[in-house]
Order: structure tokens, then C-alpha cells, then sequence
């Protein structure tokens, strides 16, 4: 965990995990499990953090899978004196997550949300350049949209709970705070934040 001091409005937070390799089968069910955190207003982030508390008017999460590993992180911009409660939200969001199964129709909601990003994505020359040349780094072919969505369409809520449980544990995880020097009552605040384990 590190605090670098910066002069700034707000604090920006990154709370990060290793994630999942391109090539993992358990790719699709990161990809959905990051739609459901912070993929969109509808998120159970922005809903926490900014709707019912207005701690931040941005956050979001993103997965960024790689050649041999990957990067799972949440961002939010918030103020000072905000970022111990903030902290604390975001590690209930992701504890409840390996704790408790999705429902059929939550799943269904942000497989038709990655679905349709996908779509979206394919009419996009820039995007589909990219993705056609990871596919030919990492598998030496290329996979329809159709197949793609189709490997969405098998994930279970199970599999995002056990995915869930792979990628949040609290040996892993790295949080970084950009911004103004911490008071000394919230400092305070943070310490067991940053010790303290979740299950």
C-alpha cells in the first residue's frame, strides 16, 4: 500500500489484484464479474460508492488481461477525508461477491451488457484489428463473435463466485492513494483499513 503526496482536489484511489492471463478459461467470467462491479452507472460500485453515498463522482473497474497475467483494479476519485469509508466500501462489494451467488437474472443483465459492448466492438475497425491480433498471439486463430458470445453465454453465477474467491484475496491486493498528505484522524482511519483481512 502506498500514499504518494500530490496536490490535488482529490484523492485518487486505485485498489488492484492479479488477474487472469488472456488465454484463461476463466477469462469471460473476470470480464463479467467486472461488468457487475464497475462496468457502468448501474454497477454495484457506482451504486455503493456515488448513489447511496456520494463518495465519489467517478469510479469504475477494469480487467486488463495479458500474455501471462493480468490486472484486475477499481478507481475512484474522492476526497480526502472520504477515503477510509470509500476503501471500506469497495472491500464489501467484493467480499459479498465471494460470499454470495449471482441470480440467473442478474447474470443475464451483464451477460447482455459484455454482449453487447462486444457487438459494439466489432463494428469498430480499431477495435477489431486488436482483437483479431491477440487472438492470433495467444490462440494462433481467430474466434467469431458468435463463438465469443457464446463462451459468455456458459459462464454460471458459480463460476463468477469462484472466480470471485480467486482473485480477491487479501494477500494479494495493492492500494494506491494519490493526492493530498492524509490528517492525522484519518490516517488513523486508514491504518486497520489497510491491515485488516477480508473473508
Amino acid at each position: 500500500t502506498w500514499w504518494i503526496k500530490r496536490s490535488a482536489e482529490q484523492v485518487h484511489l486505485v485498489w488492484g489484484v492479479e488477474s487472469f492471463r488472456y488465454s484463461s478459461k476463466d477469462r469471460f467470467a473476470a470480464l463479467l464479474l467486472n461488468v457487475y462491479l464497475g462496468g457502468g452507472m448501474s454497477s454495484a460500485l457506482f451504486q455503493e460508492i456515488r448513489e447511496k453515498n456520494g463518495l465519489a463522482y467517478n469510479v469504475y473497474s477494469t480487467v486488463s488481461p495479458f500474455y501471462d497475467s493480468g490486472v484486475f483494479s477499481i478507481y475512484a476519485a474522492t476526497g480526502m477525508k472520504q477515503v477510509p469509508l470509500c476503501l471500506k466500501l469497495i472491500e464489501e462489494c467484493v467480499t459479498k461477491l465471494k460470499r454470495q451467488l449471482l441470480t440467473e437474472e442478474e447474470l443475464t443483465v451483464i451477460k447482455n451488457n459484455l454482449k453487447g459492448t462486444i457487438l459494439l466492438n466489432s463494428d469498430d475497425v480499431e477495435s477489431r484489428m486488436s482483437s483479431v491480433a491477440k487472438n492470433e498471439i495467444f490462440f494462433g486463430k481467430c474466434f467469431s463473435v458468435e463463438e465469443i458470445c457464446a463462451w459468455v453465454d456458459q459462464v454460471t453465477p458459480s463460476d463468477v463466485r469462484r472466480v470471485a474467491r480467486k482473485l480477491f484475496r487479501h494477500s494479494a491486493r495493492s492500494i494506491l492513494a494519490l493526492g493530498p498528505r492524509p490528517a492525522r484522524n484519518v490516517y488513523k482511519k486508514l491504518r486497520p483499513i489497510f491491515s485488516a483481512k477480508f473473508n
